[in-house]
């Protein structure tokens, strides 16, 4: 009996001192090591709680490259689109859960690029909108399911107030011809040398921009100014606009020594 406990205290022993060696090598571990797995290749698929299909996506070294499906609920296809080397490149199609399809958005390198085009259910179209480096164009066209633009024309109006009376300052204010309320205003800076374009959110309330420029009396300033505006439709559609003003402006106060 007693050579019985003596070799179990052995048998606990060493089963303890393996778990701790175990826990001990992996503690010491270089920090932002992990383990090194092989590129995956395939389709994976993953399912709701309900065990319905939720999205297959083809992968390609562990990247998303080729197909990939998103599903409702119902098994009808949600949305389609291709992915080359992780990034979505040609035609993405949202479907209606009938089989139509809602929307249709071109992608170029990641990026929407060319013309996206929504349609009502049944095929009738909806909306036409061009996109260029993942950005929304000028030109939005909406239709009614009739078939007629429901979209007006509508554009960038400027309005300079002199405030020099007061202080030594001109506020210029951007609205929409519309008086659109949730239209939101940027200043944009023309890419040079190479270089993207700069844009700046200016600070809008209820769909009116103000952008103040101190002019000190006697002095006179210029400068061409790159503004955009976009809004939100009915039909969900992030419609933009674009425009230039030329600003001109003089404090005719004089100068006090």
């Amino acid at each position: 009996m007693k050579h019985q406990n003596q070799a179990f205290r052995i048998s606990v022993l060493t089963s303890l001192f393996l778990v701790f060696t175990a826990i001990n090598w992996s503690c010491e571990s270089k920090p932002g090591t992990k383990a090194i797995e092989d590129p995956y290749n395939g389709v994976r698929k993953t399912y709701r709680k309900d065990g319905s299909l939720l999205a297959e996506v083809a992968y390609k070294d562990s990247i998303r490259d080729g197909k990939s499906i998103n599903y409702y609920p119902s098994g009808k296809v949600n949305v389609e689109m291709n992915y080359v080397k992780g990034k979505k490149h040609g035609d993405a199609v949202s479907y209606y859960e009938n089989g139509d399809v809602y929307v249709v958005t071109p992608y170029v390198n990641g990026k929407r690029e060319g013309l996206e085009k929504k349609y009502y259910k049944g095929g009738k179209l909806m909306s036409e909108m061009s996109f260029k480096n993942d950005k929304p164009l000028p030109g939005l066209k909406e239709y009614s399911e009739k078939g007629k633009q429901i979209n007006k024309d509508v554009k960038i109006v400027f309005s300079l107030v002199d405030q020099t009376a007061f202080e030594d300052r001109f506020d210029l204010k951007i609205r929409l011809s519309d008086n659109s309320r949730n239209a939101k205003f940027f200043r944009v800076y023309p890419p040079e040398n190479g270089k993207d374009e700069l844009v700046f959110n200016l600070n809008t309330q209820n769909g009116v921009a103000v952008i103040p420029f101190h002019v000190f009396p006697g002095k006179s300033y210029m400068e061409k100014l790159h503004i955009k505006a976009e809004r939100l439709t009915r039909k969900g559609n992030n419609e933009a606009f674009i425009a230039t003003y030329n600003l001109a402006v003089e404090n005719p106060k004089k100068f006090r020594h």
